[in-house]
């Protein structure tokens, strides 16, 4: 009697649905078992591969370029994932990432373990790769531990706009490598650190999850975030303080954020929160703010920095100190008097290069890293100005029109600081591409020359370049 075929009757879908479970090496022994599964397994749309299915690196490599040429292209590849954890290997796995960077494929998650260890891990070489390939990525993890070397990313002009999830272990970044991924919406960033700098910026609009873990290299990184849309900041094993600032003019959505701090032993607030917390007293009767570890509490003054960088001292009522300390009875609380609003101290002035109607503008010396400057400095009139500006310039660059994603970036970042300047009750007047500098390193856009911005407070009314009326 013969035993009637019943894997033959199966839909395709079903079938590689089936296989997408199994591993891969497995997947393909499936093919003996019916006509129909012979070819089938160049069809699946998920592809897994593991060093732990080799006994040396290069089987693993060599299964990988057989499996990749002999795939039916002509399916769409959802999802392509390695692991590797081996003593060593590391020229192998670069060749599989390289393939893999290569492929049309929405998700891709790379995890490589190396546990020789060959010296300090202050002094591993670094190992520069880029990720280059169709832009068809949606979702991207890549991980790289390893005692002997680092991988660092480097920056391409080719933009990922799909790509919404980003998740990187035990990276070096280099300058710029961010901005390759303009939508991000979930960002991860495990044990990474820049490459010749120490600020990572980080400012995608549509940037929602964002999550920062242990910092390890980060001691001496300052971490730029500007990200309008954010929900959910997650800081966890992070060594060092860290500054949270928010535009927000909602009571309730403060004390919220100020409870989600409830673990934090050094909190310090600004005197717009101070003054915000004043005007909620009846949200803040209504709920406790359970500080528990609190052991500092500090109050930044407001400074009014009008070229006299003018300080108030904060006024707070006793219902909101009761309502910061009442948890942790033994934390202190100061008063801070004088912060630095600008750091104009840092640097040494050389020389005066110029002077114009409205400011002067001065050679300057960094003290700290020994850069040269420009140091300007303007002025809104008899009775305030702005602060001294100091500007890094480096190089003119005029090679390329920007990207679509790039100027919707730049020009979002344009009216955020021309917000700031309103905040400040100051009209800049001047607004042209001329005025407008592009930090290349950190990609932001920085406005210039306030030659002709004023100061007023209603009910002034701006007449001129000559005055106030």
């Amino acid at each position: 009697m013969i035993e009637e075929d019943r894997l033959s009757v199966l839909q395709d879908d079903l079938i590689l649905k089936i296989l997408s479970f199994v591993g891969l090496k497995d997947a393909i022994g499936t093919s003996v078992l019916s006509p129909r599964w012979r070819y089938l397994w160049m069809s699946i749309p998920h592809l897994n591969f593991s060093s732990e299915d080799f006994s040396t690196m290069e089987r693993l490599s060599d299964f990988v370029t057989n499996v990749l040429s002999r795939r039916n292209h002509q399916v769409q590849l959802s999802s392509f994932k390695l692991y590797i954890s081996r003593l060593d290997g590391q020229d192998a796995a670069l060749r599989i990432m390289n393939h893999a960077f290569s492929l049309n494929v929405q998700q891709l998650n790379i995890t490589c373990l190396f546990k020789y260890y060959s010296g300090s891990l202050e002094h591993r070489p670094g190992i520069p790769i880029s990720v280059y390939g169709p832009q068809a990525l949606k979702h991207f993890t890549l991980s790289w531990v390893s005692y002997s070397d680092q991988l660092i990313l480097t920056s391409t002009r080719v933009e990922f706009s799909c790509l919404a999830t980003l998740d990187l272990q035990d990276i070096t970044l280099y300058d710029g490598f961010l901005s390759m991924y303009p939508n991000l919406e979930n960002l991860t960033l495990n044990r990474c650190k820049v490459a010749g700098s120490e600020v990572l910026s980080i400012s995608h609009p549509q940037l929602s999850n964002l999550t920062l873990e242990k910092n390890g290299d980060w001691r001496q990184l300052t971490v730029n975030v500007h990200t309008p849309q954010l929900k959910n900041l997650t800081i966890s094993r992070y060594i060092g303080g860290f500054k949270v600032s928010a535009q927000c003019s909602d009571g309730s959505t403060v004390i919220g954020l100020i409870q989600e701090f409830h673990n934090v032993p050094f909190l310090s607030l600004t005197a717009d929160v101070i003054q915000l917390l004043n005007s909620s007293l009846q949200l803040i009767s209504q709920q406790p703010c359970l500080l528990a570890n609190l052991k500092s509490l500090k109050i930044l003054p407001k400074v009014s920095c009008m070229g006299w960088h003018k300080r108030r001292e904060v006024f707070m009522y006793p219902e909101i100190k009761s309502f910061l300390l009442n948890s942790s009875p033994k934390a202190t609380l100061t008063k801070v008097m004088q912060e630095h609003c600008c750091d104009v101290d840092k640097y040494e002035i050389l020389e005066k290069v110029g002077e114009g109607t409205f400011g002067a503008v001065y050679k300057a010396l960094d003290k700290k890293t020994g850069a040269l400057v420009a140091l300007k400095e303007t002025r809104l009139g008899k009775d305030g100005g702005i602060p001294p500006t100091a500007i890094y310039l480096k190089k003119f660059s005029d090679s390329r029109p920007f990207p679509p994603s790039q100027i919707q970036k730049f020009m979002y970042e344009l009216c955020d600081g021309v917000a700031y300047c309103h905040s400040l009750v100051v009209l800049h007047r001047d607004l042209k591409p001329e005025n407008l500098l592009v930090d290349k390193e950190r990609d932001i856009l920085k406005i210039a020359d306030l030659g002709i911005a004023r100061a007023f407070t209603t009910p002034e009314v701006l007449l001129n370049i000559f005055g106030l009326n």
